[in-house]
């Protein structure tokens, strides 16, 4: 096999790399995955907002029952006061029965104001539990992508080393100075340093070649390293056929 034919297999071996890397980087389960990521973290967004609205509400709540308890402390006050006959004025006892009327009123504003905010809690409560419950869902199904994803990666990998390893003999086996070349045109050339002659046409930009340098190569021999003078490409001859 000439050196030629070693540099045609080693870009088969590239180009299958290749492939089977671009298939590893947009495996369809990183799309769904993606698009899964992102609607876990909107609902965990959601469920940190719910739950600081509901602490809002429980701490307005707290307060409001904290009033609560002051004021009926104060009542209790008041009323011992009232009712244990050391106060004998008319006036402070009026005084006293009408700041206590004035506080129990006070009281079941600041109870009922309670009773409202209850009711608001209710809600966010059963929604944080159907976030929670949709955050659970998601969870499980990108556990479950991931671990597809990395069968496959694991597979595409285990075939991406076998054309690495072939790959790898074929280069020791080719000139320093015409794999340099090989890469250079592959990286300029969508990945193909390397060409077939097919009916003196170039199979990397499938141009026909000139007459004149068809004659050329017609004279010089099968492992004579000629290029296309469209692309650049390096061109590998089968048989005189080719031409």
């Amino acid at each position: 096999m000439s050196i030629l034919d070693i540099l045609l297999e080693l870009q088969s071996n590239d180009l299958a790399i290749d492939q089977l890397q671009y298939r590893r980087d947009n495996l369809p389960q990183r799309i769904e995955l993606h698009s899964i990521l992102e609607q876990l973290n909107n609902a965990t967004e959601e469920l940190a907002s719910l739950m600081a609205k509901r602490a809002a509400l429980v701490d307005k709540e707290d307060e409001l029952q904290r009033r609560s308890v002051s004021l009926g402390d104060r009542i209790k006050v008041l009323e011992t006061k009232l009712y244990s006959g050391e106060v004998a004025a008319p006036r402070e006892l009026q005084a006293m029965a009408e700041e206590v009327a004035s506080l129990r009123a006070h009281r079941s504003e600041l109870d009922d104001e309670t009773l409202v905010l209850m009711e608001e809690v209710d809600p966010i409560e059963a929604q944080i539990d159907a976030v929670r419950h949709r955050i659970a869902e998601l969870s499980a199904v990108v556990a479950e992508l991931e671990a597809n994803i990395a069968s496959e990666e694991k597979e595409l990998d285990a075939q991406i080393a076998v054309h690495q390893a072939s790959r790898n003999a074929q280069a020791i086996t080719i000139p320093s100075d015409l794999l340099v070349r090989y890469e250079n045109l592959r990286s300029r050339l969508g990945g193909e340093g390397v060409a077939l002659l097919v009916n003196g046409s170039c199979s990397g930009c499938h141009l026909k070649l000139p007459s004149v340098e068809l004659e050329r190569i017609r004279k010089a021999p099968l492992d004579a390293l000629i290029t296309c003078e469209q692309c650049g490409r390096i061109l590998i001859r089968r048989s005189a056929s080719d031409l």
